[in-house]
């Protein structure tokens, strides 16, 4: 495969049938740029090249960089509403942070929200009647705050979106067997864990795993999606390390990948 082709994003089959919709997540391409593609500014990553990368994502995609919205990512349930007056924080090298959060929604046109990820779940949500859309960063804290579900109760409260037309993607992330997980994880989700919740973890030789994926679908249903409009992606960083970062796969300097999605007027 050629580089031009691996710069594909990959995207949600039933999000791509929106016409007012852009969005994608970004990969890992072995000799792109000079962090295989990379679009992380912290370091020890150079924000110059990342900026880089970041254009060229949102070109396949067909968005303009200077609209992306991040934020600082501290691994809560905390969800930010992005106004159109701040497209553009967290864009460029030295244009900020939209706050401290794992979650940005927006319903404003041409405001492109953003979260990244190496190993964490990508979860991208949008409503098609009041064209409102969000992107989540679920790692097990987040997961076990339910922060996936605080973007839908965020999409309904603040945009009046309906949960049973909310459509969701569920992006990489790692798999149930590569998550091995400790005794915290699993008290901290039996804690507050949705129906059905003891199905996403399992203990094999004495070690605790979780299910990520399918931990953060169960708490979409229970915020009130469709089981039909959740899509998942089926891909895991660690196992499929040749096309996205995984912090457990690679090390803790890898790079990061990015959940991105905007509404176009």
């Amino acid at each position: 495969m050629t580089i031009s082709n691996a710069t594909m994003p990959l995207q949600s089959a039933q999000i791509g049938r929106l016409p007012f919709v852009r969005h994608g997540i970004t990969k890992r391409v072995v000799g792109l740029g000079e962090a295989d593609g990379n679009i992380s500014y912290s370091e020890p990553r150079d924000p110059v090249a990342a900026w880089a990368m970041r254009q060229l994502w949102c070109e396949r995609m067909g968005i303009d960089p200077n609209t992306l919205v991040t934020a600082h990512q501290v691994h809560g349930p905390e969800v930010g509403v992005v106004p159109q007056a701040s497209a553009g924080t967290g864009s460029a090298p030295g244009t900020g942070l939209f706050g401290k959060f794992d979650s940005l929604v927006t319903n404003d046109p041409n405001v492109a929200v953003m979260m990244t990820h190496a190993d964490c779940l990508a979860v991208i949500l949008c409503d098609p009647q009041t064209r409102s859309v969000g992107v989540v960063h679920a790692g097990w804290r987040g997961t076990v705050l339910d922060v996936s579900g605080n973007a839908v109760r965020t999409l309904v409260d603040r945009f009046h979106a309906a949960p049973e037309q909310v459509l969701a993607f569920i992006g990489p992330g790692i798999c149930v067997d590569c998550y091995r997980v400790g005794d915290e994880v699993i008290d901290g989700w039996r804690s507050g864990m949705p129906a059905g919740g003891d199905d996403v973890i399992n203990k094999t030789n004495g070690q605790w795993h979780f299910d990520i994926a399918s931990a953060n679908e169960l708490q979409l249903r229970a915020a009130g999606l469709r089981p039909d409009a959740i899509e998942r992606s089926g891909i895991c960083t660690r196992c499929h390390g040749e096309s996205w970062f995984s912090h457990r796969g690679q090390g803790p300097h890898t790079g990061r990948f990015a959940s991105i999605i905007s509404v176009i007027e």
